[in-house]
């Protein structure tokens, strides 16, 4: 008789004090509110040169779609002519992979590889993209940190 009356008491206690679950679900949703607005530091178009030599500028996009960031970013390739003039032959905007918000900078992996993308808010109209390429030359690779800033358009 004694347990019988032991597990109202255990099971008002409980639903008093919040369930796990439920605490849970709190933390979920300050976690996801705080990243949510996070997320929304990033959103817009920023445009710069990797090099002050390149004829053409990187652009990356970022909106929010429901609650979470999505980016495109410019992808091109410019071939040099036998004269030397640099030529685009290709030039399209991709979309970015699942990207990773952890206060003001935004990740993401290229491909399968182990290559970690990232850019980091400087101030409101400027960010950081950082990587580390491939430098292909006489058969050898070497891997290459490469960064620079773009600006955010108004």
């Amino acid at each position: 008789m004694n347990a019988s009356l032991w597990v109202p008491v255990v099971l008002v206690l409980a639903s008093e004090a919040g369930s796990p679950a439920a605490i849970c679900g709190q933390e979920h949703k300050t976690e996801q509110s705080t990243s949510v607005e996070g997320a929304k530091r990033f959103v817009g178009t920023c445009r710069g040169k990797p090099q002050p030599e390149a004829i053409i500028d990187n652009v990356l996009v970022f909106k929010m779609e429901g609650n979470q960031l999505k980016g495109m970013m410019r992808n091109y390739e410019v071939e040099r002519e036998s004269d030397g003039q640099p030529r685009i032959t290709r030039d399209e905007m991709v979309p970015l992979p699942d990207l990773s918000v952890d206060g003001g900078t935004v990740s993401w992996k290229k491909g399968t590889s182990e290559s970690v993308r990232k850019v980091t808010l400087i101030s409101y109209d400027e960010i950081l993209f950082e990587f580390v390429g491939i430098s292909r030359s006489n058969g050898q690779e070497t891997r290459v940190p490469v960064s620079y800033r773009l600006k955010r358009e108004k």
